[in-house]
């Protein structure tokens, strides 16, 4: 009975931290995200304790606590890695990098996103390979090293083709061209800004 209660208050908190997390109240929407977690530990429910501190990594995060965010997003994963849920473990990972990068950690953040790609890779999720090769780029032009960054621009291009996802190809095309510029390749920076262009015009 004490177990199905704690479950019970642990979802109610969950739906609370939400909506709290939505209105961009941050320091409520991480009381009630705690209060959850707690509840889903002492009623033993790894699913609820994962999404707990899932909600309380993001309402760290919202509220400027980087580090303290990226300890919480650690905790979630090794909780959906017991559960296992490979989709969110990439996940937690993808948010990791990102804090990585924004706090300076670059090395940190590309072992990040690497890890996240080689588990979507595992589980044949193609759009979590996309936005990692995505990130994996964005982090080498941050670096200003734009050939790699090119190189993982090319497999972004080959997943959008496979899965046909002309917004997300758009985009890749503008992305190759900025690397082509700062490459000094104009012609093939032109190239993608038209092919960027015509797509656009295609799908209206």
């Amino acid at each position: 009975e004490k177990s199905k209660l704690r479950r019970g208050e642990s979802e109610a908190q969950l739906r609370l931290a939400k909506v709290y997390l939505e209105q961009r109240n941050h320091d409520s929407a991480i009381y009630f995200s705690r209060l959850s977690f707690d509840n889903a530990k002492a009623a033993t429910n790894k699913k609820k304790m994962a999404y707990s501190l899932h909600l309380l990594a993001l309402s760290l995060d919202g509220d400027g606590r980087s580090d303290e965010s990226i300890e919480t997003w650690k905790g979630a994963f090794g909780y959906y890695a017991d559960l296992p849920d490979s989709v969110q473990m990439g996940n937690c990972l993808e948010a990791m990098a990102g804090l990585y990068q924004l706090t300076g950690h670059i090395d940190s953040s590309m072992k990040s996103h690497i890890r996240a790609e080689m588990i979507f890779r595992k589980i044949g999720n193609k759009w979590g390979q996309l936005m990692c090769f995505n990130n994996i780029a964005g982090v080498y032009s941050f670096q200003n090293q734009h050939r790699r960054a090119l190189s993982n621009y090319m497999k972004v291009l080959e997943l959008c083709k496979e899965m046909k996802r002309d917004d997300a190809l758009i985009l890749t095309y503008d992305n190759l061209a900025i690397c082509y510029i700062r490459l000094e390749k104009l012609d093939s920076a032109e190239l993608n800004v038209h092919r960027a262009f015509e797509l656009l015009e295609s799908t209206g």
